[in-house]
Order: structure tokens, then C-alpha cells, then sequence
């Protein structure tokens, strides 16, 4: 029989995560056993490692076998009585089973409740959160001009272990994550990447565990929302045990440009989180004020020019601050007026304008690991064509080296041989020779032994017809020098071949261009495939798991060799990680490809066109806001502000974001923006968490202090729209609106107002059956000729949603026109027309004139071009 010792707790902490206890099972039996478990009944806050259902379990003779059993008292069904006895139950397919009892002798009560200011800047590759005590609550007065904690950077990935139980998944995130999926990249079904860029999509992952292949029940579809849920969790809970209290308020960042719906997505991931705790839930818990762009910037104010006024006996300072954050899945920017002032009390008043804002939504660090991905691809494809073709050479001159020696052994004539009488063995059979094992013939393939040991190869297999592979290799061992030219200008092969024919250096037709650019892209990915998107449109499904596993195989190499590049002193980074997958499917040993060097010039050339792009539009806005930026219309920036500012306001730029750590942002920002290098501001080593920090630390300031020693004013930054909301149509322009675009919400209008759209707009009838909304970040560009608009000639308007005329909202509108409204309908005398309602929380709605009947906004599916999509499955 199996005798179970007692799992006997004397006291446990609640609150305090998980905890694990080893219990033994003693075999009395005089013989081995083995078992295979077949269910396993337990509490939800128990968990068996290493007992599973589908697990066998081995004793020796009268042996013990060690039970580990996990107590996760941060479940939300933990006791909450001071004592607790449960039993867990296994079951065997044998139909055996026993009972191991746990007792808990006390339950001491569990964290209390974090009275100060928690903030997260939830990132696309980075995390980070900061904290803060209040005054009176751990924190001095004299702490105040401290900056809050941070946390280090925390990257912004998952590994799911077990999702047995679909709410409460068992995950590794973070730096652990990492280092799994290091090591199993080619398991992408069990990790994911980015998740926030994601969010408000409207799709499901499917995420197999680490037991899917044994157990049916491991296999869970996942909405983008409850994916960064899982993350958040563990983060809270990590967090809860650094600052050694219970969080129940978060301030929560996003990027400046996020949509409604993502805006939406994200609430809901926090939601979730907290559900997961065991925490009651009110939206009220979760802040969602602050942008990552404008918290950064507060983090300055507060920081750097707060400090700097109190040394100084000024009475006032005026400031223009430029934010610039080049985050992980977009850059954002915003342009903010700060004034400081000091009463004749020493009593100081900070005060923040918020000018505009511009970014892009689908550019950031990704989109520059994407570029070392593809650098590395393109040299690691002709490394193997050198190695591939090296080899097959040798490989021929073994096997004719080998044949001629067959060939002179078995000719007794042939010359240099003695006409001597043969041994006599030799004369018995003279071919004896052809018919013995030859030795191996000279190849550097990987050895089978290694491949048995890296099960992780075992699924990569070539499919390619050989005579494909070999005109690859011979494409790009031919045109080595081209390919090594397309890395060095950041172009691919059909611009760099132009180039070519330009410069005189080469002599083709334009047909002749395309073939030949052609073949080297498919030359380089048919030694490396990854377009897995192009190979699943295809139907082959087995090339597509393949090149989705080389893929990502590469992507977190080309992450560590985009920081290397910019941080060592030769600014050239050395691939120094195995990479085995690539290296079995090419049939070369994964040393043969390490010490492929990507150069910080390299990474440049193929970043600067996008990155020129988003560094002028801060330069638009900073110029049409009368800062040092030129301007070529003079035109005024929209209505926030009613006058082009003082140009004595000193203008700073700071940078944000890991990414901006790159120096050709600083470089650009200063050509593009025609600011001085020390008008540039960056922490290096702060550089993400000083979205956390700023956020904490406006939080703080707002809640607790807005009458004390510091008075802070936010200006209109949350009551008024930083951009223009109108309509956008090609026929609006035949109207008088410049660029097609009608602009019924001016940059600057407050929140909570209301607005009459008549037929005066010609979309607007009472035979429309939608109408949609654009926002306009850059309406100062509108009626600008495309030679002064210059880069900026292709900005468009951005859709907000659209209004379904045709399907009104089932319950009556519930709020009521203001009295301006009523007359202004009046005056239209029943003529149709629709009143434009924004709401305190910028929410729209489009209310008929009978005050009842009225159209929620949806939101558009947000459309990732694919070449800015870095996970799209076409690079």
C-alpha cells in the first residue's frame, strides 16, 4: 500500500504568494511500483508539481517518493478563516488511490493596503512601474523632491506552463520568459511577444502549454486583453511583494495616439488582472489619464526644472517642452507649455498647457529589431552560401580523390606500379577493394549525435528541391559584395542595384534590375525562409511552422545585437548565440554562422528614412507652435491656443523610451528640430522609467498636493482635445475645405460639449445611413501645397469610428441638450441635422433632434500595414 505522510503547516501568511511544501509517499510494498495518475481532486490554491493527470509515478522497494505541493495564498479562494484542513485525492488508472491531508494551523492576516502612488507604464517590449509614499504615510517632507522608486525593466513577455485552468493560467513572464523561450524559440504556440501591440484587435491566439501534447484539456484561445491580463497579474503580485503592501489604485500609462478601442482593451486587461487576484473591482481603481509621452514630461517638470527653479531666486519661469518617446510599438510626441511661478511666500505654482500632439502609431523598436532581422538574414543567408558551396567542393574533391585511389588500386597496370608479382591477396580478387566500406568523405554537417541531444532541431527539416538550394547559394556567393552594399545603405536589392546602375558601376536593363533583384530575395530566403504568411496563403503548412520557428529564432538575437551595436566603443555588435534551428536547415554547424557583425551604421541606413518621417512631424508641430522650428505657412496651430507664443520661450527637447537611446534619434532630432545638442535632454539610464516616475509623481502631486507647498494646475490637458475631430471627404474639398477635410471640433474645444451638424455639410442628409469621424493631429498642414508641406504631404486623418444612421441605440439617449442647442435646432426648422455629443470622458454620440434617438460611435478595425506589422509573417 501507499502511506501518505500529513502535510502539517504551522503558520502562513496570506497575501504572501505562493509557498511550497514537500510531502513524502511511502511505498510498503516489497516490490517497485508505478502509477499512472488519472485525476487528482485538490483545492484551486493547491497546486502538484510534477503530478499531473496522464503523470507516472515511481517508488523504489519500500522507497519514498517527494511531493512537492504549491500553496498559492494569493488565490482568490484562500481561506480566509484563521485555520484550514483540506485533502487532496489522487487516483490511479490502477484504481488505486490515497488521500494526503493538509492542515493549516494559522492563517495570519495578509498585506495591508498600499496607501501611496502605484504607476505601470505597461510597454510593447519593456515594463516598468514606480512607486511612492504619501506625506504622513512613510513619507517625509523633505521627500518630496525625491523621485518615486522604479522598478528595472521588466520585458513585456509571456511562457505559458500550464493553462489547465483557463482563469488562472501558470505563467513565467519577464526575464524568466525570456530565458525560455531562448531556449525553446521555435515553441510559439507557448509564448508570446508584444502583446500590447495587439490590443483592441479583434482576434484570439490558440496557446498550447508544456503538457499539450500529453493531456487534451491544454489547449486555450486567448483574447489580446486577457493575454496582457496574465502578464499584469504576475507584475502586480511581484510588485505587491517588493513594496511590502496590497494594491487597490493604479495608475496606468498609454501611448498618446491609442484608439478608443485599445484604450478599452486595456481597462479590461486590468480588470482581469485584479479579477485574478481575488480583488474587488470598480473603474475607478484604474487610472487612465496620463499618456507615456506626457508622463515622461511631467517626470522632467518635476524633476529637473522644478529643482532647478527652487535654486534660483526667480519669481517666474516659462518653458516649451518637446516629448519625444520612441517606445517599443510606437512614437509618440507631445508639445507642452509649462510655467512656474513663486509667490512672495516662497509658495510655488506649477502650471502645464497642452499644445498638441503627433507620433506614429506603427513605428518604434520593433520596427528597428525588425531592421537587424533583416541584416542579419541577409548575411547569415550568404555566409551559408559560402559555407554550403566550400563544402560541397571539398566534398567532390574527397569523393575524386577517392575514386582515382579505388581506380589505381584495382589497375595493376596503371602507372607508377611495379610489374612485381601482386601480393598475393591482391591477386585473389583485384576488385575486392570496390566492394569494402570507403571511408566518410570530408563534411561539415552537424554531427547526428548533436541532433539527438537539441530536440528542439528534431522538427526542422529542409523540404526544398536541391536544385533550388544550390542555385541560391550560388546567386549570393556570386553577388556577396551586392548584398554586403544593401546592408550598408539600408535598402533592398531593387534600389541598391539602381543605385548601382546610377553611379556607373553597373551596366543592365531595367528588366535585367528586376530579375536580378528578384533572385537575390528569393535566393536569401529560400536559405533562410520566414515569410511563413506567404507560405500559409500558400498551403504548405508544414515549410510555414518552419519558417515561423527561424523567425523567431532570430528576433531575440537581433534584439541584443541592436543594443550592442550602439553601446560598444567599435559600434559593431558580434552574433555570439547559437543558432541551431537555422543552422540544421541550412546543413552547417551552428558555429560555422557565429561572428556575423552588425555595424550601428548599418542600423541607421535602414531606420533613417522612417525615423526622418516622425522626427519632422515634431518638428511641424513644434515649429507651427511658434517654437524654433521653421514653419513654412505661418499659419496658427489650431484653436488651443490664440496666439503664436512668446519666441523667447526656451524650447527643450526630451527623449524618451529605450529606443531613443539610439544615437541617430539625437542626431536627427537636433538637424531636423534646429536645436542646440544641450537642448536635448535624455537619462540614459533612466530612459523608461521615467514614464513611471512622471506618472506617480503628477498623480501624487494632483491628489495630495494641489493646495499644499507645491500648486498644480493641469491647464486644459484633460478638458480639451489636442487635435481636430471632423469630417473627411473628397467632395468637402469642392465645398471650400481644405484637403477635404471639415473640421467640427477645432483643436482645444473642451470635452463635454455639444455641436449641430446640418445639411450645410452636404454627407449629412436624412438619407445617410453612416457618417464617420477623423481625428487630425497635423490640421495645420490643411491647405498647404505639397512643396511646403514637404515631408508631411502624406499625412492623412486618422478614422475615429463611424456612426450606423440606419441601426439607432435601443434605449433613449439620456442626457439633455444645452440651451444653445435647442435654439440653434429651432432655427433649422425641422430641417434634418444630427447633434455631435462629446462626453466628459471624450466619448461620441450622434443624437437625432427629438433628443431621444441616437448612435453610439463604433469603433473602425484598426489595419496594421504589413511592412509595419513585425510580426506579420511577411519579413
Amino acid at each position: 500500500m501507499l502511506i501518505p505522510d500529513p502535510c502539517f503547516i504551522e503558520t502562513i501568511r496570506r497575501d504572501s504568494g505562493s509557498r511550497r511544501v514537500l510531502v513524502h509517499i511511502a511505498n510498503a510494498w516489497d516490490q517497485p511500483r508505478q502509477l499512472k495518475l488519472a485525476t487528482v481532486s485538490k483545492p484551486e490554491w493547491v497546486d502538484l508539481e510534477q503530478a499531473m493527470m496522464g503523470d507516472t509515478l515511481s517508488w523504489k522497494k519500500r522507497g519514498k517518493l517527494p511531493l512537492v505541493l504549491n500553496i498559492n495564498t494569493d488565490h482568490r479562494y484562500f481561506p480566509q478563516e484563521k485555520t484550514a484542513r483540506e485533502s487532496i485525492r489522487l487516483e490511479f488508472e490502477s484504481g488505486e488511490s490515497l488521500t494526503i491531508y493538509l492542515t493549516i494551523q494559522e492563517i495570519t492576516a495578509g498585506r495591508t493596503d498600499f496607501r501611496g502612488v502605484f504607476a505601470i507604464d505597461f510597454g510593447t517590449t519593456n515594463t516598468c512601474y514606480a512607486w511612492k509614499e504619501r506625506v504622513g504615510e512613510g513619507l517625509q517632507i523633505a521627500d518630496l523632491v525625491k523621485p518615486p522608486q522604479a522598478s528595472r525593466e521588466i520585458p513585456t513577455l509571456l511562457w505559458y506552463k500550464d493553462i489547465s485552468n483557463r482563469a488562472l493560467p501558470v505563467i513565467d513572464f519577464g526575464h524568466t520568459a525570456r530565458d525560455r523561450i531562448a531556449r525553446n524559440s521555435g515553441r510559439s504556440h507557448s509564448y508570446v511577444i508584444s502583446v500590447k501591440r495587439m490590443m483592441g484587435q479583434d482576434r484570439e491566439l490558440v496557446i498550447l502549454d508544456d503538457r499539450s501534447g500529453l493531456e487534451p484539456d491544454r489547449y486555450q484561445r486567448f483574447r489580446p486583453e486577457e493575454i496582457a491580463s496574465h502578464f499584469i497579474k504576475d507584475l502586480l503580485r511581484d510588485a505587491e511583494q517588493r513594496i511590502g503592501g496590497r494594491l487597490t489604485e493604479i495608475v496606468a500609462t498609454f501611448p498618446i495616439l491609442y484608439t478608443r478601442k485599445k484604450l478599452a482593451a486595456l481597462r479590461r486587461a486590468f480588470r482581469l488582472a485584479f479579477e485574478a487576484l481575488g480583488r474587488p473591482w470598480s473603474d475607478d481603481q484604474l487610472i487612465l489619464r496620463l499618456d507615456e509621452t506626457n508622463a515622461a514630461a511631467f517626470n522632467y517638470v518635476y524633476g529637473q526644472l522644478l529643482d532647478e527653479f527652487r535654486r534660483f531666486a526667480t519669481q517666474e519661469r516659462q518653458h516649451r517642452l518637446l516629448s519625444y518617446d520612441f517606445g517599443g510599438g510606437t512614437i509618440d510626441v507631445s508639445l507642452l507649455d509649462v510655467d512656474l511661478t513663486r509667490d512672495l511666500a516662497g509658495k510655488i505654482a506649477v502650471k502645464t498647457h497642452m499644445v498638441g500632439i503627433t507620433g506614429d502609431r506603427f513605428f518604434g523598436g520593433d520596427i528597428v529589431t525588425l531592421a537587424v532581422v533583416k541584416l542579419l538574414k541577409a548575411k547569415l543567408a550568404v555566409k551559408i552560401a559560402q559555407v554550403r558551396i566550400e563544402q560541397a567542393a571539398r566534398e567532390r574533391q574527397a569523393a575524386d580523390n577517392a575514386a582515382a585511389a579505388q581506380s589505381q588500386a584495382s589497375n595493376p597496370w596503371a602507372l607508377g606500379t611495379s610489374f612485381a608479382p601482386a601480393p598475393a591477396a591482391a591477386a585473389d580478387d583485384p576488385w575486392k577493394s570496390l566492394a569494402e566500406p570507403q571511408p566518410a568523405t570530408t563534411s561539415i554537417a552537424r554531427p547526428k549525435e548533436e541532433e539527438e541531444e537539441n530536440p528542439e532541431t528534431a522538427d526542422i527539416d529542409n523540404l526544398t528541391p536541391p536544385a533550388r538550394t544550390e542555385h541560391a547559394w550560388k546567386v549570393l556567393a556570386d553577388h556577396a559584395d551586392l548584398v554586403a552594399e544593401m546592408c550598408q545603405i539600408g535598402q533592398g536589392a531593387a534600389v541598391t542595384i539602381a543605385k548601382q546602375v546610377t553611379d556607373g558601376r553597373r551596366k543592365q536593363s531595367t528588366l535585367d534590375q528586376r530579375e536580378l533583384a528578384q533572385a537575390i530575395d528569393d535566393a536569401i530566403d529560400t536559405l533562410i525562409p520566414t515569410r511563413w504568411k506567404t507560405l500559409e496563403d500558400a498551403g504548405d503548412l508544414i515549410a510555414k511552422d518552419t519558417a515561423r520557428k527561424l523567425f523567431y529564432e532570430l528576433w531575440l538575437p537581433a534584439e541584443v545585437l541592436k543594443i550592442r551595436a550602439v553601446s560598444e566603443e567599435s559600434r559593431l555588435a558580434t552574433l555570439t548565440e547559437p543558432l541551431h534551428k537555422i543552422a540544421k536547415y541550412a546543413g552547417i554547424r551552428p558555429e560555422d554562422l557565429m561572428g556575423i557583425t552588425i555595424a550601428e551604421a548599418e542600423i541607421d541606413a535602414a531606420i533613417e528614412p522612417a525615423l526622418r518621417r516622425s522626427i519632422g512631424k515634431a518638428a511641424q508641430l513644434l515649429g507651427s507652435a511658434g517654437g524654433s522650428a521653421p514653419t513654412a505657412s505661418g499659419l496658427d496651430f489650431g484653436g488651443l491656443v490664440a496666439a503664436s507664443p512668446s519666441p523667447g520661450r526656451p524650447v527643450t527637447v526630451l527623449l524618451a523610451g529605450n529606443s531613443a537611446r539610439l544615437p541617430i534619434v539625437r542626431r536627427l532630432v537636433c538637424e531636423i528640430c534646429q536645436i542646440d545638442d544641450h537642448s536635448v535632454v535624455m537619462d540614459p539610464h533612466g530612459v523608461k522609467a521615467t514614464v513611471a516616475q512622471g506618472a506617480c509623481a503628477e498623480h501624487l502631486l494632483r491628489k495630495d498636493l494641489g493646495g499644499g507647498l507645491i500648486a498644480y494646475d493641469a491647464g486644459d490637458f484633460t478638458d480639451r482635445i489636442p487635435y481636430s475631430i471632423g469630417l473627411f471627404h473628397k467632395e468637402l474639398a469642392l465645398l471650400g475645405h481644405a484637403g477635404g477635410f471639415a473640421t467640427v471640433l477645432p483643436r482645444g474645444t473642451a470635452v463635454d460639449t455639444q455641436l449641430v451638424l446640418s445639411e450645410a455639410l452636404q454627407v449629412v442628409h436624412a438619407k445617410a445611413t453612416e457618417l464617420s469621424l477623423f481625428a487630425y493631429y497635423h490640421d495645420h498642414l490643411l491647405g498647404l501645397d505639397p512643396a511646403s508641406a514637404g515631408p508631411m504631404a502624406e499625412v492623412q486623418p486618422t478614422t475615429l469610428g463611424w456612426f450606423d444612421l440606419a441601426k439607432p441605440e435601443a434605449e433613449p439617449w439620456s442626457g439633455q441638450f444645452t440651451q444653445e442647442i435647442q435654439v440653434h435646432l429651432e432655427a433649422l426648422a425641422g430641417a434634418f441635422a444630427l447633434v455631435l455629443v462629446m462626453d466628459k470622458n471624450r466619448e461620441l454620440a450622434a443624437v437625432r433632434a427629438d433628443g431621444t434617438t441616437w448612435h453610439r460611435l463604433k469603433a473602425s478595425a484598426e489595419s496594421v500595414p504589413d511592412a509595419e506589422n513585425p510580426f506579420g509573417g511577411v519579413h
